[in-house]
């Protein structure tokens, strides 16, 4: 049995990407950290402070020049690892690189429509293609597949249970876009869903059993506010209350700071501790 504490974060590593999507809410967040003795210092840090699963994020970790030195050390030093990742840089090759060492890839996948994907700024018009191309790679080395959809304007009707079955991810999490004020207020308007909208999506949706015999898990945008322990590029604490994100050039001083951050009701309902039993 744990106690009620808040165990993982993500760690926004850098904020550079290669895709430009609309809806996206992680630009401008400071500076990286490409000293890997200084990264590692955080790295250490937040053992000392209890966190026990480290999720890597950006913009798109791979990225990031240290990120496979990252991924290395923090599961040597016995972190739950994963990867948040648009996929670009993922292949047989970068897969089988991380496989003794990372347990988790969340790949971005938000509709079975090339020209979706596309029209959100996801991709060159060939991401499902090159999503369908690295899921096996993922399978046959062993790491935990995860599937992060964003419902828009352009998704909010399409039923995505066939495409999910074919991937065969262990967790489905569908997200309502989410407006962030300083980091996508403009490009959003055209792509943000009610929550009307984002309930004819769940409804479409909702009746599928993963591989690992659960449920999808839907989080609408109250959901995420406040449910997220998040670390910028260069270590500084990241909170998104009031659905805009301050970046506070500050360390997290203890557990008791951490459950002072982050709403341990909506982190525990959103499944933010799920990894402990897989």
């Amino acid at each position: 049995m744990y106690d009620k504490h808040v165990r993982s974060i993500n760690w926004h590593i850098t904020d550079k990407c290669n895709y430009h999507c609309a809806f996206c809410f992680s630009r401008r967040l400071g500076e990286e950290i490409t000293n890997l003795e200084d990264a590692v210092k955080v790295l250490e840090y937040l053992k000392s402070i209890g966190i026990q699963r480290i999720n890597f994020a950006g913009g798109e970790p791979m990225l990031h020049p240290l990120v496979f030195d990252l991924v290395r050390i923090a599961k040597e030093m016995g972190f739950v690892t994963s990867i948040v990742s648009n996929g670009y840089y993922l292949n047989q090759e970068s897969i089988k690189k991380l496989s003794p060492w990372l347990d988790w890839i969340g790949l971005s996948v938000d509709s079975c429509c090339e020209e979706i994907h596309f029209s959100l700024g996801r991709g060159n018009g060939d991401h499902i293609r090159h999503i369908r191309n690295i899921v096996p790679y993922i399978h046959e080395n062993g790491i935990r597949l995860k599937i992060n959809t964003v419902v828009t304007k352009l998704n909010f009707r399409e039923d995505m249970k066939p495409l999910i079955k074919e991937l065969n991810p262990i967790r489905w999490k569908i997200l309502q876009a989410l407006p962030i004020k300083g980091q996508n207020e403009k490009e959003i308007e055209n792509y943000q869903v009610s929550e009307l909208d984002f309930d004819q999506f769940v409804k479409m949706n909702k009746d599928i059993v993963l591989s690992s015999g659960d449920s999808p898990v839907f989080e609408t945008n109250d959901d995420m506010v406040d449910s997220y322990l998040m670390i910028g590029p260069n270590g500084s604490v990241i909170k998104n209350s009031n659905m805009e994100h301050t970046v506070e050039d500050m360390k997290i001083n203890g557990i008791e700071e951490i459950d002072s951050i982050v709403d341990w009701k909506k982190y525990s309902h959103r499944g933010g501790d799920h990894w402990i039993s897989q």
